[in-house]
């Protein structure tokens, strides 16, 4: 394994061998291009996965962070992570629960190691190179750990399903939804802002309709004084942010349906809350349009 990771080719040279005659420059060089590989792409696969899909969804979060299209938004997720609670389970053993992550990181960057970018830029040719790969990327274990295992239960099939985290949070959740009589609280603020929408259609012109199913509504904008329903939606989204409402926008580049799904948790006063802050965000989205 030590000669594998320190770049010893068994057919061939890379091209990190062909710049440096130095075997610990060429390392070196290996190294910092496998690192680079493994820090810098997840970090623009994630960005243009938030870019993307916000595009996709018409989600305002992912373009909030930063001045321009939201390019802060990978620092502000960097921000968010650091702060999160450090959770060990109380019957784990910490040391070995806190190592996991390395332990499922690091044999992701050995694989690196033997990727192939081109017939002459890699780190380390291996004829076994696939092999290698499958052998990295296996999770075993002895026998005694398995049959302790089935003793107990435990059966793997996916990340979360066996653990015991997100469990105990379902069951928290389930808790104080039947405690707090949560779901006769989401009918009764689902009653009001249905009617509350209602009233606003009966208002504005350019909507053409409400629709939905308990708190998961939505208000279907049409084409108003010239402008497509889809750019009164938009401009309504706009203005309701800044007054003090963000709501979710499906399909806002095509259909022109915002889409409002409230927490159950929220209060009647912040149902009328929202309801004012569309009734105004409409009013001046139809005032500009009327005067062109």
């Amino acid at each position: 394994m030590t000669s594998l990771l320190l770049g010893a080719a068994t057919t061939g040279n890379s091209l990190f061998d062909s710049w440096f005659d130095n075997f610990w420059l060429a390392l070196i060089a290996k190294t910092i291009v496998v690192m680079l590989f493994f820090l810098i792409v997840p970090l623009v696969v994630g960005y243009i996965e938030h870019k993307v899909l916000a595009h996709m969804q018409a989600r305002l979060g992912p373009m909030e962070a930063g001045m321009f299209h939201g390019w802060a938004q990978l620092v502000a997720d960097g921000v968010k992570f650091v702060q999160k609670e450090d959770v060990v389970p109380e019957a784990a053993d910490r040391g070995v629960f806190s190592l996991a992550p390395a332990v499922a990181m690091i044999p992701y960057i050995i694989i690196l190691v033997v990727l192939p970018f081109s017939p002459t830029l890699f780190a380390l040719n291996l004829d076994v190179g696939i092999f290698f790969v499958m052998a990295m990327s296996s999770v075993s274990t002895t026998e005694e750990i398995a049959e302790e295992a089935n003793k107990r239960g435990f059966m793997f099939v996916t990340t979360h399903v066996n653990d015991p985290l997100p469990a105990a949070v379902a069951l928290k959740v389930l808790e104080v939804i039947k405690r707090d009589q949560l779901i006769d609280h989401s009918q009764l603020l689902s009653s009001r802002l249905l009617k509350g929408l209602q009233n606003l259609m009966q208002k504005h012109q350019c909507i053409g309709d409400v629709r939905g199913r308990g708190l998961l509504l939505g208000l279907e904008f049409v084409a108003y004084e010239g402008q497509l329903a889809n750019e009164i939606t938009s401009k309504v989204t706009n203005t309701a942010l800044d007054l003090g409402m963000s709501a979710n926008i499906t399909g806002a580049y095509s259909a022109g349906t915002m889409r409002l799904a409230p927490p159950i948790t929220c209060t009647e006063d912040e149902i009328d809350f929202g309801l004012d802050v569309l009734d105004r965000a409409i009013t001046r989205t139809t005032e500009m349009a009327r005067r062109g």
